[in-house]
């Protein structure tokens, strides 16, 4: 940081130009880049990427639409599960946490809900939980829950069924999951936004029934 203030300090005396001053600073950036990280990635053999094939291809075999929901536990942080945020994405298989950073202001809102989050209480990107909202997973097209093979808080549970297991996962399966898409025969309709999400926030079981909309009835 000392480099930092110093080419700052030149630059507001006006010693250093605009241009060298912002030329200097991005030199200084990629090198301090390169000696934290390193000039270059290591590169993964595809075994090694791949290497909880076995329940990726669990998934893989269910020709449906539907998205998995990873589940924490007392000894396994989201973080270790192989679908974590936008691994996801090298499996073909679709999770509610999606592509990090490219989130629509009302869909975290929706997020905060469905892992039982206060109002702005994700932080800088989303991840799962220990805990969430069935009402708000069932909306979602959670048909499969993935959690590690020591978490057994969904046996006997009614709506869930396992449906594979390994030495480090199991699979179950959300009998209440709505379709990706499906039709309604009753609106509401609300004059702003904010009446709206605190309506759907204290009535997440209505979705099944009822579609939330801004604005006068047509």
């Amino acid at each position: 940081f000392g480099v930092f203030f110093v080419l700052l300090a030149a630059y507001q005396r006006q010693k250093l130009s605009r241009p060298l001053f912002q030329a200097i600073f991005f030199l200084w950036m990629a090198l301090d880049v390169c000696l934290v990280l390193g000039s270059a990635r290591p590169a993964f053999a595809r075994e090694e990427i791949f290497r909880r094939g076995d329940a990726a291809q669990f998934f893989k075999r269910d020709q449906d639409l539907f998205r998995v929901l990873m589940v924490e536990d007392a000894r396994t942080p989201y973080s270790s599960i192989f679908l974590t945020p936008e691994a996801n994405l090298i499996y073909g298989i679709a999770t509610p946490d999606g592509y990090e950073y490219l989130y629509l202001k009302r869909y975290v809102r929706f997020y905060e809900w469905l892992t039982l989050r206060s109002a702005g209480g994700i932080g800088p990107y989303i991840h799962p939980l220990h805990h969430f909202n069935k009402d708000a997973a069932d909306f979602l097209n959670v048909k499969y829950l993935l959690t590690s093979s020591f978490n057994e808080s969904f046996e006997g549970i009614p709506g869930y069924q396992k449906k594979w297991e390994d030495e480090r996962y199991r699979i179950y399966e959300n009998l209440d999951a709505l379709p990706r898409a499906f039709l309604v025969h009753r609106g509401v309709y609300f004059s702003d936004e904010e009446s709206a999400a605190e309506y759907l926030e204290a009535n997440l079981h209505r979705l099944r029934s009822e579609v939330v909309l801004l604005g006068g009835r047509p």
